[in-house]
């Protein structure tokens, strides 16, 4: 029921916001009013109530001595009645007034003051009256003593006229208040509308202007011009890494088709034997690129890892297969080290890292597993050149290959660390290259992944 009201209301925020400031106002004013009316007359109806008591024990005393005259005088009080009454309800004492009418208690009343209306030749009054017994030795008497009502009836109906109309005026004045701050407020949120229907793909540099109230809209700009700076990172991130994949693609298609028209342009000179070496090799690289590619985007669409994971098993693993064409040197504790991860991408990112330091390694490549500061670290080193500490960072980005690998590879796209460090920060973790902890010539790769701490269980012998 509350979402159907809700969907009521206008569509605008605006005027949504303007209308459930008026009606809570107004409900707010409209019972405020109510229970201010309603407490004024009573307090002016208790006042009314205390001045007829009074006077009716006043009499009431006179009556007890015997001391009553016939006739009360009561000078500017034209409205107000006294009677003295006897038990057979004969008024035997009463003021000289043009009122005319019995004042009698009402049959079941509970209380000594109550509501009669005497009559006046030209209109009736509404009077309070209050009533006192007193028992003489000449009988019992009942004192009737009455005070208008009249100037408490008029000053609660004045108050309750003047708030009836205050009360439109307030709920108008909030109304148009509510109106006009809100359409101050929702100014940065034309200009942050504005603007982002200006936001298309060839224009993704764009920002939303930032307001500088410091409230909620502000930090809905800032969080949006984040959004907008990773969205146009990640454009920019893809087309050239869509550029790139195009040219690296190009190049051993382009080797293809030169080996294939040499060999049918000279097909009495060139056998398909003689020319298949070079074109299974171009095959060959052609398909390690398509694998990594379709790896980077595997990595980029997965979810993160939630598998416990041994990662000695991995290294060791990995190492293993490794050692039978390259000679490893190994050093991993003796108790697992648990991480939450995905096993096949881990051993992905362990495997491209020993190929880079096969590749660039003069004699021996060493593998080292240790913790530190609640992170397992992998730290795989090679006795080579090392990597110059400008290109160091630059080895990482996507078909990144430096001039030495250049001359010396065997013709990888240059994707094998840019997928190790998709893989290792979808773990959470980091992957830097820097020198050989030993000082010795040479680079080390070091991967750091956040350990499972409540998982981590000694590993059985």
């Amino acid at each position: 029921m509350r979402l159907r009201t809700w969907r009521l209301l206008p569509r605008s925020i605006r005027a949504r916001t303007t209308v459930v400031a008026v009606v809570a106002v107004g409900a707010a004013l409209g019972i405020g009013a109510i229970g201010l009316t309603g407490l004024l007359h009573n307090r002016l109806l208790d006042s009314v109530d205390h001045a007829a008591r009074a006077r009716a024990n006043d009499v009431a005393a006179l009556v007890a001595e015997g001391a009553a005259p016939a006739r009360f005088d009561l000078p500017g009080e034209r409205d107000n009645v006294v009677q003295v009454v006897d038990e057979h309800g004969v008024v035997v004492s009463s003021t000289n007034s043009d009122l005319t009418g019995a004042i009698t208690k009402p049959s079941g009343a509970d209380t000594a003051v109550f509501n009669v209306t005497l009559h006046r030749r030209d209109h009736s009054v509404h009077l309070r009256a209050a009533a006192v017994t007193v028992h003489t030795a000449r009988g019992q008497f009942v004192v009737y003593a009455t005070q208008s009502r009249e100037e408490a009836d008029e000053t609660s109906l004045a108050v309750t006229l003047a708030l009836l109309a205050g009360i439109p005026i307030l709920v108008t004045l909030v109304g148009a208040l509510t109106w006009r701050a809100t359409r101050r407020a929702l100014i940065p949120v034309h200009e942050i509308t504005a603007e982002v229907a200006l936001i298309t793909d060839d224009a993704l540099n764009r920002r939303v202007p930032v307001p500088d109230s410091g409230d909620e809209i502000t930090e809905l700009a800032v969080s949006m011009n984040s959004m907008l700076e990773r969205v146009d990172t990640s454009m920019q991130r893809q087309r050239r890494f869509t550029a790139d994949a195009s040219h690296e693609l190009r190049s051993p298609l382009s080797s293809l088709r030169a080996q294939l028209d040499v060999a049918v342009l000279e097909s009495g000179e060139v056998s398909v034997a003689d020319a298949a070496p070079g074109l299974f090799a171009e095959l060959d690289r052609l398909d390690r690129l398509v694998v990594d590619l379709l790896a980077l985007a595997r990595i980029d669409s997965e979810a993160g890892p939630t598998e416990p994971i041994d990662i000695i098993d991995v290294v060791r693993e990995v190492c293993t297969r490794r050692q039978a064409t390259t000679s490893i040197t190994t050093q991993m504790p003796d108790h697992a080290m648990i991480v939450l991860g995905a096993r096949e991408q881990l051993a992905r990112a362990i495997r491209n890292v020993l190929d880079n330091a096969d590749r660039h390694a003069f004699e021996n490549i060493s593998v080292a597993v240790h913790s530190e500061a609640g992170h397992v670290i992998v730290d795989i080193s090679d006795d080579g050149e090392g990597i110059d500490p400008r290109d160091r960072e630059r080895i990482f980005e996507r078909f990144t290959r430096l001039d030495e690998a250049r001359a010396t590879d065997d013709g990888g796209a240059g994707l094998g660390l840019a997928i190790t460090r998709q893989i290792i920060n979808s773990h959470h973790g980091t992957v830097t290259a820097t020198h050989r902890r030993d000082g010795l010539p040479g680079a080390l790769i070091m991967i750091s992944i956040p350990l499972a701490a409540d998982l981590v269980t000694k590993r059985q012998a």
